[in-house]
């Protein structure tokens, strides 16, 4: 009989569009148990409980292709899992995607998402991985304060479809209060304000940073700037599949890898190196 390398099995699968790694797995079982359908059966749900699938996007700084490690988000996803024996299979989907293959059970699982009490709803969210703060973009020489909502009006702010930005400007968008303009991504945002089309644009400020080093060049760099007080503090979790059981269970063990890699010091490390920029490539 052929031992059966899981590890390898999930490398392989992770370096392609996966079809299935159960499928691919329970295959290689069956070749190598042909006699023994009970054991091939207990083999099979060895496999799918030491391995999580995750359905992921581009959100640099925090997940991406082109980073190290797929982005320091995803790094402390695998290495909180591999406090718990287990291995992460990631494929990039567009976001919209992503929460659909998770919330049908399709993936087991999607980080960085901000809870919502409709999201909350359908997942199971994880323990807080990281905290971020939405601040107000804008040109340097356009002078810009701000200390609350009413000083908004003045404004034509630019928001991405689909994006919280907590409950206070939400509401006044919804009321016509202030003047939002919604477009389809933070990049066309970027473009927008530089264009003049907008005056302010909340966003993560780490994301904010990175989109405007890797896309928009080194004169915007010099042009744009960010006001340090925030319009909302994000926390961004992982979410897990409400389809089954498994998604609760991951969830449990991924809260106990982030709770070993929080006490051992290594979550903020990771984070730190982050912000030095040692999870680009080179």
């Amino acid at each position: 009989m052929f031992g059966v390398n899981l590890y390898a099995i999930a490398l392989y699968c992770n370096s392609i569009s996966i079809f299935s790694l159960y499928q691919t797995s329970l295959f290689l079982i069956c070749l190598t148990t042909p006699f023994s359908i009970l054991a091939t059966e207990q083999q099979y749900q060895e496999v799918s409980k030491s391995v999580i699938r995750i359905a992921t996007g581009e959100w640099p700084p925090y997940t991406s292709k082109k980073l190290k490690h797929y982005g320091v988000f995803s790094h402390i996803v695998t290495k909180s899992f591999a406090k718990e024996n287990i291995h992460v299979v990631y494929n990039f989907f567009p976001w919209k995607r992503a929460f659909e293959q998770v919330l049908t059970g399709k993936w087991d699982a999607s980080p960085t998402w901000v809870p919502t009490p409709e999201r909350l709803q359908d997942f199971h969210y994880s323990d807080v991985v990281y905290i971020n703060q939405k601040v107000f973009f804008y040109i340097k020489k356009n002078k810009f304060s701000w200390r609350s909502i009413n000083d908004l009006k003045e404004y034509t702010i630019g928001s991405t479809l689909g994006y919280t930005y907590g409950e206070e400007f939400d509401t006044a968008a919804e009321n016509g209060d202030i003047q939002v303009v919604p477009v389809r991504s933070d990049s066309l945002n970027f473009k927008m304000l530089l264009k003049g089309r907008i005056d302010i644009f909340p966003i993560e400020k780490d994301v904010g940073l990175a989109i405007i080093k890797d896309k928009l060049g080194i004169e915007a760099q010099t042009i744009l700037t960010y006001h340090p007080k925030a319009v909302m503090e994000t926390t961004h979790h992982v979410i897990f599949t409400k389809q089954g059981d498994r998604g609760y269970i991951f969830k449990e063990k991924f809260n106990r890898g982030l709770n070993k890699l929080i006490a051992s010091g290594e979550l903020k490390a990771m984070i730190e190196s982050s912000l030095r920029g040692e999870y680009e490539t080179e």
